[in-house]
This record gives C-alpha cells, sequence and structure tokens, in this order.
C-alpha cells in the first residue's frame, strides 16, 4: 500500500527520479537544514518499513527495510 500511493503521489504531483538523491544532489553539505530533514524522514521510513516487516512475521525485517 505505501508503495502504491507514492507512486500515484509521483504521477500526480509529475515527479521524476529520487528525491532523495535530489535533495543530496542540490544540497550537498550534509549538515543542511534541509539534508537533516530529509535524513530524518528516511529513518522514520525505515523504521516504519520494519516494524511492518516484524509484524509481518518477515524475518530479518532490518535487511529487508534497508534494501533500495
Amino acid at each position: 500500500m505505501v508503495f502504491r500511493l507514492a507512486e500515484a503521489a509521483a504521477r500526480r504531483w509529475g515527479l521524476r527520479g529520487c528525491l532523495y538523491v535530489d535533495v543530496a544532489t542540490e544540497f550537498p553539505e550534509r549538515k543542511h537544514p534541509v539534508r537533516l530533514v530529509v535524513t530524518g524522514h528516511r529513518e522514520w521510513l525505515a523504521g516504519e518499513l520494519t516494524s511492518a516487516l516484524a509484524q509481518a512475521g518477515v524475518r530479518a525485517p532490518e535487511r529487508l527495510a534497508a534494501r533500495p
């Protein structure tokens, strides 16, 4: 469901590519406020995915959630 929602939003907003890569390119300074917000969001999302995978009984949920 998460990925279907992300895909629908990307299409609706006309997004192309990865927003995380775009931010890293446009704001190369690791301590830049924009980078810090994106890093925080990525960490939150990884935690949510790991939790959902663990609840579903997936073995090694951290490893699966970290896959690109």
